[in-house]
């Protein structure tokens, strides 16, 4: 059944958002301590704040997501909409006056209408990181249990085809999606795309356009209401693409080599990303004391895989199996995302 969280230590509030959601057919997730709701704040398929923890909520960090509202009883205080912003509310509503307003939003979420997808970015920190070889892993580990698409932004690289050797396997690459007009919908989008195993992928081949930032703004629009997860692989050019690819991420992972020079990189492209509480480190390589001078936090720690360069490079992909490094990193930042990540 659809779920909606609603994280409030107002009683009336929380009576009120019950009894819409429950007309709306929708079940009802109500902790009594928000701040120990990480796993259900990612798992419900919407969530209402409560604008008298919406400041707590939000000094959580958890991963930003779609599917926020913030709500007030009476007339909301100025002091509410900071937080909301930091939380990607999509309104801010104050109840009982607003009470349609919710309801329609429930109604949708019991329609299956709201948008779940998570969407994370994963950037290189310096040249040769591995940054497409750890978002086709992620990608591909996550799509054995979820729907997940795979997107390539990178204007930079030699493209997915190139790496899975696909070439010949048909589907709409981003050169056929020119001239789209209107609202693009998911699931067609999904099923129109080369796949890879379960795992449906958008890329370009040769020297075909990239696509402009409205086109992959719809894209993943699109994408965001027909999958679970959504993993962009995004160029170090920080050009108009990559900008409107990282004003949609939730979460922004930066792949580093821990050295001296891999760090140093790291760190000055980190400065250059939009909001640094949705970015996180992922190590890759012989460890070095030199990564504690990132300022964003570490989700994993991995050694190099032996056998992954040659293998992308007869388009065979990253992930042989799942026992290895690059696996058992994947499968630490799914764990953590489905834990909330916190």
């Amino acid at each position: 059944m659809t779920s909606a969280l609603v994280l409030t230590r107002n009683a009336t509030l929380r009576d009120e958002v019950v009894r819409l959601a429950s007309a709306a057919g929708v079940d009802v997730l109500a902790p009594t301590d928000p701040a120990g709701a990480g796993a259900e704040w990612r798992r419900a398929h919407m969530v209402v704040v409560g604008a008298d923890v919406a400041a707590d909520v939000a000094d959580r960090r958890w991963v930003r997501r779609g599917g926020v509202l913030v709500a007030s009883w009476g007339p909301p205080a100025d002091a509410v909409f900071r937080p909301s912003l930091d939380l990607g509310a999509e309104a801010v509503l104050d109840l009982p006056s607003s009470a349609p307003r919710l309801a329609e939003r429930l109604a949708d979420a019991g329609e299956g209408r709201v948008s779940r997808a998570l969407v994370v970015g994963v950037i290189g920190g310096s040249g040769g990181a591995g940054a497409t070889t750890f978002a086709l892993a992620l990608a591909q580990s996550a799509a054995r249990e979820r729907r997940v698409l795979l997107v390539d932004t990178d204007t930079l690289g030699p493209g997915l085809d190139a790496l899975l050797g696909t070439a010949e396997v048909s589907g709409v690459r981003w050169s056929e999606m020119h001239g789209s007009t209107g609202r693009l919908g998911g699931r067609t989008v999904r099923e129109a795309l080369p796949h890879v195993g379960s795992l449906p992928f958008l890329t370009w081949s040769g020297i075909g356009r990239m696509p402009s930032p409205e086109l992959l703004r719809e894209v993943i629009a699109s994408a965001r209401k027909a999958n679970e997860l959504v993993v962009l692989d995004l160029s170090r050019a920080l050009d108009p693409l990559v900008a409107e690819a990282l004003a949609t991420c939730d979460l922004v992972l930066v792949v580093v080599r821990p050295t001296a020079d891999g760090v140093s990189s790291a760190r000055r492209l980190i400065t250059q990303l939009p909001d640094r509480a949705r970015v996180r480190a992922v190590l890759r390589g012989r460890q070095s004391p030199v990564v504690e001078d990132l300022g964003v936090p570490v989700v994993v720690r991995m050694r190099d895989h032996r056998g992954i360069d040659e293998a992308v490079a007869l388009g065979l992909g990253p992930l042989r199996h799942r026992r290895g490094p690059l696996g058992r990193g994947v499968e630490t930042v799914l764990e953590w995302l489905q834990g909330g990540a916190a």
